[in-house]
């Protein structure tokens, strides 16, 4: 083989072991993203299953510290409703009708037969998972809206809003609320 044939073969191997090298750092990059992407989902993935399982942990609501639910239908002058309960020393509820001031909200003390009917409502519904609810329909205007907050007596913590955009059984519940709290002034 003269130096001209051993140069070609030496550019041809180069070539070929170039052409290699490239293909196989090419696999090891792509492998290694994807194990990357990989650690990242199940780490991901994780963190979901330890909130699920919170969620879980807490079925139900077995007490109020106080709670608050308002909701509006359009934004006329006093179109809210609005019923709450504070349990300090002992339990108060406070209820705003719609087309009722807020001079005129009635305050109520309210015993332990109505929290355990408010506890009830809450659980046969899972409003627990509500929490975290935030969604809004910014494509509509004079819309309803309403907000959530629970507080319990062991500090769970339930909060939850929404305008023209409603979480599961918002109707059914709300229909049970009013009828619950409404039920004290008539």
């Amino acid at each position: 083989m003269n130096s001209d044939e051993k140069k070609k073969q030496m550019d041809k191997n180069i070539k070929t072991y170039g052409s290699l090298f490239v293909t196989v750092l090419g696999i090891l990059l792509i492998f290694g993203w994807g194990l990357v992407i990989g650690i990242l989902l199940i780490g991901n993935k994780k963190e979901n299953t330890k909130d699920e399982e919170k969620i879980e942990e807490i079925k139900q609501i077995n007490s109020i510290n106080s709670f608050t639910f308002n909701y509006t239908n359009g934004y006329a002058i006093n179109s809210d409703i609005r019923y709450s309960v504070n349990c300090k020393e002992n339990c108060v509820a406070k209820i705003k009708l719609k087309d009722v001031s807020d001079e005129d909200t009635q305050i109520i003390d309210v015993d332990d037969d109505f929290i355990s009917e408010l506890v009830s409502i809450l659980n046969k519904y899972d409003v627990i998972k509500w929490d975290g609810f935030d969604k809004y329909a910014n494509d509509v205007l004079d819309g309803d809206s309403f907000s959530l907050s629970i507080i319990t007596k062991d500090d769970i913590k339930v909060h939850a809003t929404g305008y023209m955009v409603w979480p599961d059984n918002y109707r059914i519940v709300k229909l049970e609320l009013d009828e619950l709290f409404q039920k004290l002034i008539i």
